[in-house]
């Protein structure tokens, strides 16, 4: 059983967080390699190659401002890459509009990629944006509700618990 501060913030990760979040990610993912791979297998090495390096520019202006990232640690105790070494320098702060933006086209291509291939299998497309929407309302609900990562746009904690939170911590706002 995982253990939260007094006011359900999610101050450290476990490597459960990061099994779970892996098998939920997986689903859409399995899903586009396996639609894709129908068609050719070329293009499925297209897609992943595609799919390692947006994830590793995502790691740099995403993963980077995150507060686990900004810890004193050579690794990275995190949900989505749980032990990743630390390859890029620390950003602690707010986005920056370069940052949201490179977020939004980064995941879009990772998304949207694979749609053409998906849509020759109507069961599939099903599954697959009914997994991303659960991906989705999943991660908003049970992270970005209790992440200590106060400047992200898809933070929701509510303003009373972030205050209460920064004075039992006695830290600036991450």
């Amino acid at each position: 059983m995982e253990k939260y501060n007094n006011f359900d913030l999610k101050s450290k990760q476990h490597f459960g967080d990061c099994v779970y979040w892996a098998m939920m990610a997986l689903i859409p993912f399995i899903i586009a390699c396996v639609s894709v791979a129908k068609s050719s297998f070329l293009l499925l090495g297209v897609y992943l190659v595609a799919f390692v390096t947006l994830q590793i520019l995502i790691f740099r202006f995403l993963c980077t401002h995150c507060p686990h990232y900004c810890e004193d640690s050579k690794r990275l105790p995190c949900l989505s890459l749980w032990n990743f070494k630390k390859i890029f320098k620390p950003r602690p702060g707010p986005w920056s509009l370069t940052d949201k933006m490179m977020l939004l086209v980064l995941m879009s291509i990772i998304c949207a990629f694979p749609i053409y291939w998906i849509f020759q299998d109507k069961l599939l497309l099903i599954i697959y944006i009914l997994s991303v929407i659960n991906f989705v309302v999943t991660l908003k609900k049970y992270e970005c509700s209790r992440c200590i990562y106060f400047h992200c746009p898809n933070n929701s904690v509510p303003e009373e618990n972030r205050k209460r939170f920064l004075n039992k911590e006695n830290i600036e706002p991450r």
